[in-house]
């Protein structure tokens, strides 16, 4: 058996540890694959809803979209104690126009969230979007009421409000409901154990606010992270889009980094191996007097 040269070993070296760095760099760059484009796929699926809702309501008569949202205010002031001289919908009849299951969709450009808002809090709901807590107001708007909405945070394969711990005052949220849109702006978050929850959504008389739950700390669970928001103008014009953690954030970044260091470092060897070989045939040419 031909044994190989320390010389022969010594010019391979480089070339299995970086063969092992790249083996190494393509099993992690397939993890993380895997999660972003789950998160993608999740991300997708919400958009078409989100569309197939919109063009719904685009196309209904101006009459059905009012009756909707005479329906949902009769509904907020009822719930609000007051004496309703109609007939009401239930509750999971409220903004359901053609068995479309999202009663609205909300949109927080400061941590690039876009999701489905539906009926209810049931696993269904919040593995699909955002689940509104029956017992809180419709998402109509209106002085002395408190929409309540709720939504998973870290999830293994998809976001949802894993970044809602990031928005501070002055971020705005947009609820669209019947194609209308709500805008809100950031008061301040809590956190509060679960039997605390039920005191910290409850209305306050004379203001129209929105609020946002998810669990807290990721993985434990073991409280509530209630953001709260109050009603301000909407102005289309100057509605920031989504920013740039809709490609970068806590999730693409680990793999944009592994990525951009993979092409590094392949453009290092191949830049390498092309000098190797340029003064490889230079010294062959190269003649001496």
């Amino acid at each position: 058996m031909r044994r190989l040269g320390t010389g022969a070993i010594a010019r391979a070296a480089p070339r299995v540890r970086t063969a092992a760095c790249l083996l190494g760099l393509a099993a992690s760059l397939g993890v993380l694959l895997y999660l972003n484009a789950a998160d993608l796929s999740s991300q997708w699926e919400a958009q078409r809803d989100i569309e197939r809702m919109q063009q719904a309501y685009a196309d209904a008569d101006e009459g059905v979209r009012g009756e909707c949202l005479r329906q949902a205010r009769l509904y907020n002031r009822a719930l609000a104690g007051e004496h309703v001289d109609a007939t009401l919908l239930p509750y999971r009849k409220q903004l359901f126009y053609q068995e479309e299951p999202m009663m609205s969709f909300i949109e927080i450009p400061a941590i690039s969230v876009r999701l489905p808002v539906y009926h209810g809090t049931a696993e269904n709901a919040l593995m699909a979007g955002v689940g509104h807590w029956e017992g809180s107001s419709l998402p109509v708007g209106g002085v002395g009421t408190r929409c309540v909405l709720m939504g998973h945070s870290g999830m293994r394969d998809t976001r949802m409000l894993d970044d809602l711990h990031k928005l501070v005052p002055g971020d705005r949220i947009v609820l669209h409901t019947l194609n209308d849109p709500y805008c809100y702006e950031v008061l301040a978050a809590q956190v509060v154990k679960p039997d605390e929850l039920e005191k910290a959504i409850a209305p306050v008389p004379g203001r129209d606010l929105l609020t946002l739950v998810t669990c807290t700390p990721a993985g434990v669970n073991s409280h509530r992270l209630v953001v709260d928001a109050q009603r301000c103008a909407y102005d289309e014009e100057t509605r920031p889009g989504v920013g740039i953690g809709a490609y970068v954030n806590d999730r693409t970044l680990p793999l944009a980094v592994a990525a951009a260091f993979a092409l590094a470092l392949t453009a290092s060897g191949a830049i390498r191996r092309a000098a190797s070989a340029h003064w490889k045939h230079r010294k062959k040419g190269t003649s001496y007097a």
